[in-house]
């Protein structure tokens, strides 16, 4: 067990994983500001970002839990945008932090179990399929599952820190 088995195998979530943890240690450290962090820069942000934050700040906690929910049904709404800005509504006295706690988990919830009953309806030879046309082959496919029934709770634990895995680790 020598220091060449320390190293990662998949060069792109090696990267990835450099990179987040820079974007951590900057924001920890707080040398440098970065794009989205003062109040000002979330107005002046365009696209769905600025979308994200109105529907949360209008519709409070229905907006709140239908963003959670589209969030845990594996649609590319990022819940690192989404818990934030209710922690700042909470502190702002828009919502209490219960209420918030309590509708932000139900959303993640419902969406999960969307993403899982979806799953479960469709089956393997859907996802084959979507697999093959992104150019994925099924072997990748069969050593994800054998990592994953050979890790089970470690392998969900794991698998919640991922982008986009935590969402699809559910189906």
């Amino acid at each position: 067990m020598g220091f060449k088995s320390w190293l990662p195998h998949n060069t792109f979530l090696f990267g990835t994983s450099l990179l987040v943890f820079a974007l951590t240690f900057i924001e920890v450290v707080d040398f440098v500001e970065l794009p989205f962090e003062n109040a000002l820069g979330v107005a002046s942000v365009g696209g769905l970002f600025s979308s994200l934050v109105k529907l949360e700040s209008t519709a409070g906690y229905f907006g709140l839990f239908a963003l959670m929910l589209l969030e845990s049904a594996s649609l590319p709404i990022p819940s690192e945008v989404i818990l934030p800005l209710a922690g700042y509504l909470v502190s702002l006295g828009k919502m209490g932090f219960a209420q918030a706690l309590l509708v932000s988990s139900l959303g993640g919830l419902v969406g999960a179990y969307i993403d899982y009953y979806l799953a479960k309806l469709v089956g393997r030879p859907v996802l084959v399929s979507i697999l093959k046309k992104i150019k994925v082959k099924e072997e990748s496919l069969v050593k994800a599952e054998t990592w994953f029934n050979r890790g089970g709770v470690w392998a969900v634990l794991l698998a919640r820190f991922v982008p986009i895995m935590r969402s699809l680790i559910s189906s």
